[in-house]
């Protein structure tokens, strides 16, 4: 039980330190649309959790614990593949040209 608690700790804390690149990536790519982009990313994210946990309440009521687990685990592996593909070079609006 305390092998599980010590991942979950560590699993939070690596969470919680990558926010600042996540909320950091939305000003270099949004600019002027940052509060926007931010503003859609954290309405998602609240969004799936809702789901990812009742997903897991319906799993655990049916003692189907390692598939919460796996997919959970799944997922995490999903997202970080997703941020490999955020280029925050590119802004979501071009730079306009000079004339």
């Amino acid at each position: 039980m305390w092998l599980l608690a010590l991942l979950f700790s560590a699993m939070f804390f690596f969470n919680d330190a990558n926010m600042g690149p996540a909320w950091a990536s939305c000003a270099d790519v949004g600019e002027r649309y940052a509060g926007t982009l931010s503003g859609a990313m954290n309405m998602t994210g609240a969004f799936f959790g809702a789901v990812g946990m009742a997903f897991a309440g319906a799993c655990f009521h049916r003692h189907y614990d390692a598939v919460v687990f796996a997919v959970f685990a799944c997922s995490y592996l999903l997202a970080a593949l997703c941020w490999l593909l955020v280029d925050v070079t590119r802004p979501i609006e071009p730079k306009a040209e000079p004339r």
